[in-house]
């Protein structure tokens, strides 16, 4: 029943033309002149005819359904393998620590003199195995042309932090006299499970306080900046990462950095 119903609605169109076609024409013949023959001669072929229009029509139209149907399934397979691949790297950063990085900051020190620093995450996934080598780089510009390494380790220091939760902070106790300067600066190279990433600290005492500029990169990319209001800036705008002027130099300032 259901195929006679297609059927039906398939060739009605092309019986309905075929007949109309076939009538027109025998009506336009001489009285008396039109027979079986030539209604069979005119409707056969405007039936096949007409069919064949109308399964062509047909034919494209399911085309087109299929092609429609045909992109939606490639789009959910796209939309799903993207899904699974964002789902599998962030399970991979989960094991690793994917693009998360931390920095070492800390309060105004006390008597120039830094008692605890702050170990602060920047991220979304866990950081495991940190450790970090801080580097004293007024100090290291003295013993730069003269390399020991008893002198390589008056300029820097490394720690051990572990394991870092996302969105967490760890107290860490050290002992860093900034000195009695205007300006000190530190890069604290970072490693843990994702890989390695540097921490710029710039200090500078401004009207009796100090300020601390911060930028995190890894592979020259920054992923994060802290520039406090009012610590100084170059005449276009642009914080001088790289250096100070000397006259914000303490030439007195030395044993800067102790390591305790």
């Amino acid at each position: 029943m259901q195929s006679l119903k297609q059927l039906l609605k398939e060739f009605f169109l092309p019986l309905a033309v075929a007949l109309t076609w076939t009538l027109y024409n025998i009506y336009e013949l001489p009285q008396g002149q039109w027979s079986i023959r030539n209604f069979v001669n005119v409707f056969g072929p405007s039936f096949f005819f007409a069919s064949w229009l109308a399964a062509q029509w047909h034919r494209v139209k399911k085309q087109q359904k299929i092609e429609a149907g045909l992109t939606d399934i490639e789009a959910s397979v796209n939309r799903t393998l993207q899904a699974l691949e964002e789902k599998t790297v962030d399970l991979v950063s989960h094991i690793t620590g994917g693009e998360s990085v931390c920095y070492l900051i800390g309060p105004q020190p006390v008597a120039d003199i830094w008692k605890q620093l702050v170990l602060v995450h920047v991220g979304k996934h866990l950081l495991y195995e940190i450790s970090a080598r801080i580097v004293d780089l007024d100090e290291f510009e003295k013993i730069k042309d003269h390399l020991t390494i008893n002198n390589i380790q008056q300029a820097e220091f490394q720690r051990q932090y572990g394991n870092l939760i996302a969105g967490h902070v760890q107290m860490i106790q050290e002992n860093i006299v900034l000195g009695s300067g205007n300006s000190r600066r530190f890069n604290i190279f970072f490693t843990g499970r994702n890989g390695g990433f540097t921490q710029l600290l710039r200090c500078r005492r401004v009207a009796g306080t100090w300020l601390f500029a911060i930028k995190v990169v890894r592979n020259d990319n920054i992923f994060f900046e802290s520039i406090p209001e009012g610590y100084p800036r170059e005449s276009d705008g642009s914080v001088d990462w790289d250096g100070y002027p000397p006259s914000n130099t303490d030439p007195s300032n030395k044993a800067a950095l102790q390591a305790g």
